[in-house]
C-alpha cells in the first residue's frame, strides 16, 4: 500500500443541480453510454431466449470444438462493445489513456473469464452430484463474497495506506476509471470503507465529510449486508427454478450449463428492471438520515453527478429503470419528504456483481460498467 496524495481541493459544484446557471430548463447530465449499455444487455438477452429455446428439447448437443467457437463469438462481440463505450466516453477525449486501458481491459478480462470458466464447472458438478443448481450457486456466491477485494486489485484498483477516522477504516484507492465510486466491500460493520483517492485528495472537506457522514449511516443501518442478502436470495431463487425448467430434460453437460446461463441471464435482466428502485429508497434514505447532520450534503449532492457522468434521465420511468443512482434534481426533493421504508440497501448495483454466480456476463454489459472492468467488481453507487 502507498500513502495518498496531497489534497487538492476542487472548485465549487454548480449552484443548481440537473439546471443551467442562467436558465430554468432542465440540462441533465444522461449517460452517452445508456444506448450502447441497451444495446449490449438486448444482445444477451436474444441470445438467453435462443439459448434456453435450443437448450430445453432433446436435441443433439453441441461438441465442445463448435461450443468454442461459440465462446469465442460471444467474447468478440462482448469485446466490441467494451471498445465502443470506452472510446465514446473516455477514450476519444484522451488518446494517450488506450495503452494503459488495454493492460486494464485484457488483464480484466482474463479475470472475467476465468470466473465464469470457475462458476461453469461448479455449476457442473453440483447438479451431477446433487442434482441441483442451488449449492453450487451458494458456493459461488461465497467465493464472490470473500474474493471481492482481490478481484477488484487484479481489475487495476490500487490500495492506499488506510485512515483511521471515528471508528470507520477509509481506505483510499486509486483506479484507472473516473466513475469509480468506492464502498463497502465486505458484509460486516468491520469491513473497510473504500473511497476514491481522488476524493480524498481533492474534495472539499465539508463535501468528504457528508459522504462519509453517509457511508457510516449506510453501514449502521446494514445496508451493505442487507443488499448483498437480497442479492444471494435472488440468485438463489433463480437457480431453483432453473433446475425446474431444465430438470425434465435428460440433457448433455454442454445443454445443461447454456440452458442454466441462458435462464440466469434472463433472471438478472428482471433484477434490472426490479431493483432500481430498490436502491432509490436506500439513497432517499441516506440522504434524510444525514441531511440535518452536516451543511456539505448538498454541495455534494449537486457535485455527485460530474463525478459520474450521468445525472439520472429527464423521464421519470427510464431513470426508475435504468439509473440505479437518482438524479440530483430528486435526491433534493425527497430531502423534504418522509425516510423511505423497506431500505435494503443498494440491490440493483450489487446484484449486478452477484449474478455472476450464474454464468451471465449482464453484469459486465450494463452502461454504467460497461468499458470500466474495476466497476465489474464494484460498480457506481452512493
Amino acid at each position: 500500500m502507498t500513502a495518498p496524495p496531497p489534497r487538492q481541493p476542487l472548485s465549487a459544484p454548480p449552484e443548481k443541480p440537473g439546471f443551467d446557471s442562467t436558465s430554468e430548463q432542465p440540462r441533465r447530465t444522461t449517460s452517452p453510454r445508456l444506448p450502447v449499455g441497451m444495446a449490449n444487455v438486448g444482445f444477451w438477452v436474444v441470445a438467453a431466449v435462443a439459448g434456453l429455446v435450443w437448450s430445453i428439447p432433446s436435441r443433439q448437443g453441441l461438441g465442445y470444438d463448435q461450443l468454442l467457437g461459440v465462446l469465442v463469438s460471444l467474447f468478440a462481440i462482448q469485446t466490441l462493445f467494451d471498445f465502443h463505450a470506452a472510446h465514446r466516453c473516455e477514450l476519444a477525449p484522451n488518446p494517450r489513456r488506450i495503452g494503459a486501458f488495454l493492460s486494464v481491459w485484457a488483464r480484466s478480462a482474463v479475470v472475467h473469464c476465468a470466473l465464469l470458466a470457475l462458476t461453469g464447472t461448479v455449476i457442473l458438478l453440483s447438479w451431477r452430484t446433487f442434482q441441483s443448481f442451488v449449492p453450487g450457486v451458494l458456493g459461488m456466491l461465497g467465493l464472490l463474497v470473500v474474493a471481492r477485494p482481490v478481484l477488484l486489485r487484479l481489475t487495476g484498483a490500487q490500495w492506499h495506506s488506510p485512515i483511521h477516522s471515528d471508528g470507520l477504516e477509509i481506505v483510499p484507492v486509486s483506479t484507472p476509471v473516473g466513475a469509480f465510486t468506492g464502498g463497502y466491500v465486505g458484509v460486516s460493520r468491520r469491513s473497510p470503507l473504500l473511497v476514491p483517492v481522488e476524493w480524498m485528495s481533492q474534495l472539499p472537506l465539508r463535501e468528504l465529510e457528508a459522504e462519509l457522514l453517509r457511508r457510516k449511516f449506510q453501514r449502521s443501518a446494514g445496508h451493505p449486508l442487507k443488499a448483498v442478502s437480497a442479492a444471494i436470495i435472488w440468485n438463489v431463487a433463480g437457480a431453483y427454478l432453473a433446475q425446474w425448467v431444465l430438470a425434465g430434460n435428460q440433457l448433455p453437460a454442454i445443454q445443461l450449463l447454456i440452458g442454466f446461463a441462458s435462464w440466469m441471464t434472463l433472471w438478472t435482466f428482471l433484477g434490472l428492471l426490479v431493483f432500481p428502485s430498490w436502491t432509490h429508497r436506500a439513497v432517499f434514505a441516506t440522504d434524510r438520515a444525514v441531511g440535518d447532520s452536516t451543511p456539505g450534503l448538498g454541495d455534494w449532492i449537486r457535485r455527485f453527478p460530474s463525478l459520474v457522468g450521468e445525472d439520472g434521465h429527464l423521464s421519470a420511468r427510464m431513470e426508475s429503470t435504468f439509473y440505479p443512482i437518482p438524479s440530483a434534481e430528486r435526491r433534493f426533493a425527497m430531502l423534504q419528504r418522509p425516510t423511505p421504508t423497506s431500505v435494503w440497501g443498494d440491490v440493483a448495483r450489487t446484484n449486478l456483481y452477484f449474478s455472476l454466480c450464474g454464468l451471465t456476463p449482464i453484469g459486465r454489459a450494463v452502461h454504467c460498467n460497461l468499458g470500466r472492468p474495476v466497476c465489474w467488481i464494484l460498480p457506481p453507487n452512493t
